[in-house]
């Protein structure tokens, strides 16, 4: 278990440090934008959809390492998915760190952050690129 929470640490220690994707994205055709008052995290997400399918996915913005990571970590495992597997991808996710349950099919860079539901103040920062993910996509389906 040790070995699997060091992982999980290293993971997000290393999409803070090296956020991917971390830039505007000219060709995006829908965006959504997170912001957490509490704490002054914001992000912009923005995705390039061609057909039905995520083909880049970007962000933007500044926030707390937890948020920084977890907004690099939306950007790689978006990319690629059809609109409908990014939603079941975001709602996985945010089940995570609602409820800390990892079920075995989630990727290792989504589970890491497994641990953020036992600090609630922590959750939101968490979520909010994920949110705006979902709400850009919602937004593209108009």
């Amino acid at each position: 278990m040790q070995n699997l929470l060091e992982l999980y640490q290293a993971v997000i220690l290393d999409h803070n440090r090296n956020p991917r994707n971390f830039r505007s994205l000219p060709a995006a055709n829908a965006q959504g934008r997170g912001e957490n008052p509490a704490c002054g995290d914001q992000y912009e997400v923005f995705l390039r959809i061609e057909k039905d399918t995520l083909a880049e996915v970007a962000f933007q913005g500044s926030g707390c390492a937890i948020s920084r990571a977890s907004a690099s970590v939306l950007t790689t495992e978006l990319t690629g998915q059809t609109k409908a597997g990014a939603k079941e991808s975001i709602k996985a996710f945010l089940a995570v760190i609602e409820t800390g349950e990892v079920l075995e099919s989630l990727p290792v860079a989504m589970a890491a952050f497994s641990g953020i539901h036992k600090f609630p103040a922590r959750r939101k920062c968490a979520m909010l690129a994920w949110k705006a993910a979902m709400q850009a996509l919602e937004e593209a389906n108009r």
